[in-house]
């Protein structure tokens, strides 16, 4: 799991899924979804930090929050890029035209007679 702070180590795991799973509870724990048994050990030390400074916003969490904790600045164009990579993939994948395309892939059975 990658740092987005020139000179901060990232954390590495034995396999992709694990990898995968950590980046996700990592990203997650933002929301203040309190994360159980975090893979990574990133999430582990920071969680009641983040989630109670996520908290004092008392407002939905933005891209440009996590742009600000990752980075330690206000960068909004890191910000506007992750807000970006999100609208592109739920417009392609969550979207009206995403599901009648899904749809249309999904065969019905004839009934039987």
């Amino acid at each position: 799991m990658g740092a987005a702070v020139p000179g901060r180590a990232g954390e590495r795991f034995n396999d992709v899924t694990a990898g995968v799973l950590a980046h996700l509870q990592h990203v997650l724990m933002y929301s203040t979804t309190r994360i159980p048994e975090p893979v990574a050990k990133r999430t582990r030390q920071v969680q009641d930090d983040v989630q109670s400074s996520m908290r004092r916003l008392q407002r939905p969490i933005t891209f440009s929050d996590l742009a600000r904790v990752w980075t330690g600045t206000n960068k909004d164009r890191y910000g506007a890029e992750i807000q970006l990579m999100a609208e592109k993939y739920a417009n392609r994948n969550c979207g009206q035209a995403s599901i009648k395309r899904r749809l249309s892939d999904v065969r019905v059975a004839e009934p039987r007679r």
